[in-house]
């Protein structure tokens, strides 16, 4: 074997080639470069010149056909004026502007069209432009806020008398009754029969488990949920096909379990679900047997009041985006106090507390108005899980117990005392500006008041300058005294009644169409 070399590694610097020296042009060959250079010119030349035209003949060629279209339009336009100034009065206005915008955080303005009022109908023979406006309270951009007495709930989108409520530490040992997720994730619910577990998508009686309804077998299930009535329990089951959701609602008797049923008894699904939705939700219960309420909650909520001998009744409006706050799992207290029945949304969901109220009317019985206290006793708290409990009345209060948990896992306890609403004097609800036109308003009417008016009486008003008021009736057009009024505005006082208490107005929208000249 050879002996091993050692090697000194050196850096050895390698220059480049010098370059060989340039031969000079002979004239003949400056002459022929010279030649190419100048073609080169005339050629970019050329081609520059040549965009320029096509750009230039496409632009007057756009404008000559946007002059031919607008002319076209506006002699249609005027034609059409003609038509209908010249045409026989058949009734009010065809077409309408909506120029006015809901009440959201910034006004809103929609496509706009406007109506010529035929001449001799207002102002001797002048014409007049048609306009509307449509108020939904999410917002307070249309209203007097200095003038107006009501108070705004703004997930529920609507205006109602100040709820009387109080919310205080209290403290109480006996942690019964008190609804929570068990540390296994499962919601166990007891009656005389047994206890009804559930845990993801499998549920158990007395840990023994049963097989879901046959329908929803084979079926994509989300998740399955229990609720619990006087004296029997309910079931819930979202399933889902092709990006679309579908509730699912049995109730279930153990009596029965080893029948065909499985111990279910469908109570919508299917051909007859009123759950169907393209947001993913899970379902909750609660009530009588003979009265409660099947919720389904997702990014907006679904909801049917279901009673016996009665069809279904759709309170979903009671459920939209603001309220289910990206959705959660509703529990429902149902509770008959004072003459009155009201009914308590809360949430099973962790770092999701919400309490929410639902009242009826003292005659029909029908859920009429909604307040959401869950920014008002939540906000900033820390809480994340909240059970309530009803514990009676205090007085002329309806008291629920709450049971909180907080992200450190301090548990606290808290009474939440509901006597109701406060009704205010005078109870007004006015409004901004609400026309946007450099124009006379000459006419207003009312058309629409989505307004419930529990025991208070109402009445409407309109001005077109601040100052006049002029006593309005739904649905019957006011003429303004004042013909250069440039200005809209509305207003409406509740005179209270004997239901105000428990059953105060709601005030859910109200639209104004109007009339105006332009100058």
């Amino acid at each position: 074997m050879p002996a091993h070399k050692d090697y000194e590694a050196k850096t050895v610097s390698r220059g480049k080639p010098p370059k060989p020296p340039k031969k000079p042009l002979t004239p003949e060959e400056k002459k022929q470069m010279l030649g190419k250079i100048k073609h080169g010119l005339l050629v970019a030349s050329a081609t520059f010149g040549i965009v320029l035209f096509v750009f230039w003949g496409a632009s007057i060629f756009k404008q000559w056909i946007e002059l031919l279209i607008q002319g076209r339009f506006i002699a249609g336009l005027e034609q059409k004026v003609q038509q209908i100034i010249q045409a026989p009065l058949t009734g009010g206005p065809s077409g309408q502007t909506s120029t006015g915008g809901s009440s959201g955080q910034t006004p809103s303005t929609g496509q706009s069209f406007f109506h010529i009022i035929p001449s001799g109908q207002i102002g001797g023979g002048e014409q007049l432009v048609s306009s509307s406006f449509s108020d939904l309270f999410s917002g307070v951009a249309w209203l007097n806020q200095e003038k107006t007495s009501l108070y705004q709930d703004w997930a529920a989108t609507a205006l109602i008398f100040q709820p009387n409520v109080v919310w205080e530490k209290a403290t109480f040992s006996n942690m019964d009754g008190f609804r929570f997720r068990k540390d296994d994730g499962s919601d166990v619910l007891c009656l005389s029969a047994g206890c009804l577990s559930q845990r993801g998508n499998t549920l158990t009686l007395d840990n023994k488990t049963i097989k879901l309804p046959k329908e929803i077998q084979g079926k994509t299930i989300e998740n399955v949920s229990i609720g619990v009535l006087t004296s029997r329990w309910v079931v819930g089951a979202v399933t889902s096909e092709n990006g679309k959701y579908e509730g699912w609602v049995y109730s279930f008797d153990p009596s029965t379990a080893l029948g065909a049923s499985g111990g279910f008894t469908k109570v919508f699904g299917e051909a007859n679900t009123p759950f169907q939705s393209i947001y993913k939700g899970t379902i909750g219960f609660g009530g009588t047997d003979d009265d409660w309420f099947a919720v389904y909650s997702g990014y907006q909520g679904i909801a049917y009041r279901i009673r016996s001998q009665m069809p279904f009744t759709d309170v979903s409006h009671f459920f939209d985006i603001r309220v289910m706050d990206g959705g959660f799992q509703p529990v429902i207290t149902r509770i008959s106090v004072f003459g009155r029945t009201v009914w308590y949304i809360w949430s099973l969901s962790d770092k999701h507390p919400e309490l929410i109220k639902l009242y009826e009317d003292g005659s029909t019985k029908e859920i009429v108005g909604e307040v959401d206290f869950t920014k008002r006793i939540f906000i900033n708290s820390g809480v994340s899980k909240a059970s309530f409990r009803y514990a009676g009345t205090q007085g002329n209060a309806i008291a629920l117990q709450a049971r909180l948990e907080y992200g450190s896992g301090e548990v606290g306890t808290y009474v939440f005392s509901d006597s109701g609403f406060i009704v205010p004097s005078p109870a007004v609800v006015e409004s901004v500006n609400i026309s946007n036109y450099p124009a006379e308003v000459r006419t207003a009417t009312i058309t629409e008041a989505d307004v419930y008016k529990g025991g208070a009486g109402v009445n409407y008003y309109l001005s077109n300058n601040g100052n006049d008021w002029v006593a309005a009736t739904l649905g019957k057009e006011v003429v303004f005294p004042q013909l250069n009024g440039r200005l809209l505005f509305w207003r409406a006082e509740f005179i209270s009644g004997f239901d105000s208490l428990w059953t105060p107005p709601f005030v859910d929208k109200l639209r104004v169409d109007y009339r105006v000249k332009f100058l």
